[in-house]
C-alpha cells in the first residue's frame, strides 16, 4: 500500500476508478465555498470516519447545534457548533460554523457505527470475530460501546473541549490527558442491546429490508419499508437521525458484474410528508467514501456531510433539506446502467501446488493477527509524535509512527503485527517477530539516527521500519512464509504471479472466503484485503468481514465494512485452491443472465453462488 496512510478511515478518497460514477447534474458548477467549510488538513491522506448530530441549541446558543466528527487519526472527536441555516437563503456554512473543541478516544478505540439513542450518542467499536476468524458468526462477535452525553458541550466542560481542541494538531497531543468523550461500557456481544433491527420482507426480500427501531432510538418506533431503487439488491439500510417528520435512510445497492469489479452504489432515501425522495451522490463535489458514516441529518433539519476538496483537505458540506436538497448531495437520482451479465466461472484450475482451501490461507496469517507485541513509547522524539513524522538522518523519508506509539506515552500494547510500508516484505514481518520490546524500545530512542528495527511506520522511503503491509499480508495468506519475491498491489491486479489466478473474479457474487479485494486508483491509492464472509448484525444488512493490514487500526485486524466501501475495487483469487477454481478470461467465458447457483439460504445467497 503505497500513497494511503489509513486503509480503514478511508471516508475521505477521490471517487473510485471502475465505480459506479454518479454524474454531475447538467449546468452544476464546482463546489462554492458557500456550501462548505474546511474542518482541518489532510497530513496523511487519512481522514476523519463518522460524522454525527450531538445536541441541538443549549442556553445562551439558540439556534446552535452540536456536530461530533470523529478523527481516528488523533483518537479524538471534534467538536463543533452549527448555526441552524433558518428560512430563506442560508448563510455560508463556513459563517454558521465555529470550533468547540475536542475530546478524546482510547487510543485503541476503532469506531464502526454511531447508534443515535434518545439520551446519548454512542459510538460502537470494530466487532472482534474472536478465535473462529473468518468463519465467524454475528453472534459469536464482540464489541465496547462508548456512550457520550448529549450535553457534552455544556459550558462547564468549555475550557478543557477548548484546551483539547488547541493541542491536538500539535506533536504534543497527549489523549490520555485530555476530557474524555464518554464512558466505555464492557465487552459485549454486537447483536446484544442494538437499536434498531431488520428483516428481509415483501415480495421480493432481495430488494425489500423492513427497518424496526427500539425503544432506545432516537427515530420514530414505526416499521419503516425501504426497497431498491434500481435493478440491483439491496444490500444494506440503515437510518439517520429524523428531521422534523422526515426520516432518511442510507441504503447500498449491489448490481451484477461482468468486469471483475465490485459494484455497489449508496444512496440516501427520504421518507417525508410528499412522499418518497431518492438522492445520489454528486462525487464531483463530494469525493467521500460512503461505507462508513460521513452523513448527518441535524435536528434543525439540514442534511451535513464531510468529505475531501481537491486541495486536500478536510471539509463539512451543507446539503440544505433532504427534502430540497442542494450542493453535493443534489445529484438527480438516475439509475446508471448496472452491468446485468455475469461471466461463467470456469471449473478450471491453473497452477496447482497442492491443497489450499479457505482454511489453509487464514491459517497462514494467523500467526501475524495474533501476534501480541508491545513498545515502551517513552523515548519517542517529541518531534516524532507529529502526524506528518520526523525528520532522520541520511534518509529522504521521515519516520511517521502508527497512531498507536504516536499518541501513547509509556508502553503501547497491541495485537496483531503492526502496519508498516516495508521494503522487502515478509523478511521484514519475520525480523519485527524476532525482535522484541526492547529491540523496539531502543530503536524508537534513536530513531533521528535512522536506526533499524523501528515499528509500524507510515512513511514511504524510508528503510529502518518493520512490520507488514497490506500487499505482504496477501502473499504470506496465498504463497505461505517462504514466498518468493514481492507481492505488490500493482503485481496483484496487474500480474502475473504464480499463485495468483490471471484473471479477477467476474463479480462480488463470486466472493470466497480467502479470495481478496484490491484497489488501485491511478496508481496513488493503493490497499487490498482478505475477503472473509458477509455478516448480517441486524438481520438484514449485510456487511462484509475483512482481514487487513492497514494503519487505521495499527496493524493487522478484523474489519467489518458496509460493502459499499469496496465500490469499485478488484476481485482476485489465490491460484491452486483446492475448494475454488481460477475464473477463465472474459473473453473465453460464456456470458450468461442465468441466476448465481445457489450453496446457502436465506439473504447470504448473493455472495455464496459459483
Amino acid at each position: 500500500m503505497r500513497g494511503l496512510k489509513a486503509a480503514t478511515a478511508m471516508v475521505a478518497m477521490a471517487a473510485l476508478a471502475g465505480g459506479l460514477a454518479i454524474a454531475q447534474p447538467r449546468g452544476a458548477s464546482a463546489p462554492s465555498p458557500t456550501t462548505s467549510a474546511r474542518i482541518r488538513a489532510a497530513p496523511d491522506g487519512a481522514g476523519p470516519s463518522h460524522l454525527f448530530w450531538l445536541s441541538g441549541p443549549a442556553p445562551g446558543r439558540a439556534g446552535e447545534d452540536v456536530v461530533g466528527v470523529v478523527d481516528p487519526l488523533f483518537a479524538a472527536v471534534r467538536l463543533y457548533g452549527v448555526i441552524r441555516p433558518g428560512k430563506g437563503a442560508a448563510a455560508p456554512l463556513a459563517s454558521r460554523l465555529r470550533s468547540l473543541g475536542a475530546c478524546a478516544l482510547p487510543i485503541d478505540f476503532r469506531v464502526w457505527q454511531v447508534e443515535q439513542r434518545r439520551r446519548e450518542a454512542v459510538l460502537v467499536a470494530m466487532p472482534n470475530p474472536g478465535p473462529a476468524g473468518h468463519a465467524a458468526t454475528a453472534a459469536a462477535m464482540t464489541t465496547t460501546r462508548l456512550t457520550i452525553r448529549r450535553d457534552l458541550a455544556r459550558p462547564r466542560n468549555g475550557a478543557a473541549l477548548r484546551k483539547a481542541g488547541a493541542e491536538m494538531d500539535q506533536a504534543g497531543w497527549d489523549p490520555g490527558k485530555a476530557i474524555a468523550c464518554g464512558r466505555v461500557g464492557p465487552v459485549g456481544r454486537v447483536v446484544d442491546s442494538r437499536v434498531y433491527s431488520g428483516a428481509r420482507t415483501g415480495g421480493n426480500p432481495a430488494r425489500t429490508i423492513t427497518l424496526r427501531n427500539g425503544t432506545m432510538a432516537l427515530a420514530p418506533r414505526g416499521a419503516l419499508i425501504v426497497r431498491s431503487n434500481g435493478a440491483g439488491r439491496l444490500i444494506s439500510a440503515r437510518e439517520l437521525e429524523p428531521a422534523g417528520r422526515t426520516r432518511v435512510v442510507m441504503v447500498s445497492e449491489a448490481g451484477a458484474s461482468d468486469d471483475g469489479m465490485a459494484r455497489v452504489r449508496q444512496r440516501l432515501v427520504v421518507f417525508g410528508p410528499r412522499g418518497r425522495r431518492v438522492l445520489d451522490f454528486d462525487e464531483t463535489q463530494l469525493r467521500v467514501k460512503l461505507g462508513q458514516r460521513p452523513i448527518a441529518v441535524m435536528p434543525g433539519g439540514e442534511l451535513l456531510a464531510m468529505g475531501m476538496r481537491d486541495e486536500g483537505g478536510f471539509s463539512l458540506f451543507s446539503c440544505g433539506r433532504p427534502e430540497a436538497p442542494q450542493g453535493a448531495c443534489s445529484a438527480a437520482a438516475k439509475d446508471a446502467p448496472m452491468r446485468r451479465t455475469e461471466a461463467a466461472l470456469a471449473a478450471v484450475m491453473s497452477n496447482v501446488a497442492g491443497p489450499r482451501d479457505a482454511a489453509t490461507l487464514f491459517k497462514r496469517v494467523a500467526p501475524v493477527a495474533t501476534l501480541a507485541w508491545s513498545v515502551d513509547t517513552a523515548g519517542l522524539p517529541a518531534d516524532c509524535r507529529d502526524a506528518e513524522g520526523c525528520e532522520v538522518r541520511g534518509q529522504a523519508g521521515r519516520y511517521t509512527p502508527i497512531a498507536g506509539v504516536r499518541l501513547t506515552r509509556g508502553v503501547y500494547r497491541r495485537t496483531g503485527m503492526a502496519y508498516a510500508q516495508t521494503r522487502r516484505g515478509l523478511p521484514d514481518a519475520e525480523r519485527f517477530t524476532a525482535t522484541g520490546a526492547e529491540g523496539f524500545s531502543r530503536a524508537l530512542t534513536h530513531a533521528h539516527e535512522g536506526q533499524g528495527g523501528l515499528p509500524g511506520n507510515l512513511a514511504d522511503a524510508f528503510t529502518g521500519d518493520l512490520g507488514i503491509d497490506c500487499s505482504a499480508l496477501i502473499q504470506l495468506a496465498w504463497a505461505g512464509p517462504q514466498a518468493q519475491g514481492r507481492l505488490t498491489t500493482l503485481r496483484l491486479q496487474g500480474g502475473p504471479i504464480a499463485y495468483g489466478c490471471p484473471n479477477r473474479l467476474p463479480g462480488a457474487g463470486y466472493l470466497r472466503a480467502g479470495d481478496a479485494i484490491a484497489l488501485n486508483l491511478a496508481g496513488a491509492l493503493e490497499h487490498a484485503v482478505l475477503f472473509a464472509e458477509p455478516v448480517s448484525i441486524d438481520g438484514a444488512s449485510e456487511a462484509w468481514l475483512v482481514l487487513e493490514a492497514a494503519s487505521g487500526c495499527g496493524g493487522v485486524c478484523w474489519s467489518l465494512y458496509d460493502p459499499s466501501f469496496f465500490n469499485g475495487w478488484g476481485l482476485y483469487r489465490a491460484a491452486g485452491r483446492s475448494d475454488r477454481p481460477c475464473p477463465m478470461a472474459p473473453a473465453q467465458a460464456s456470458l450468461t443472465t442465468a441466476p448465481i447457483p445457489r450453496e446457502r439460504p436465506g439473504w447470504l445467497r448473493m455472495l455464496r453462488g459459483g
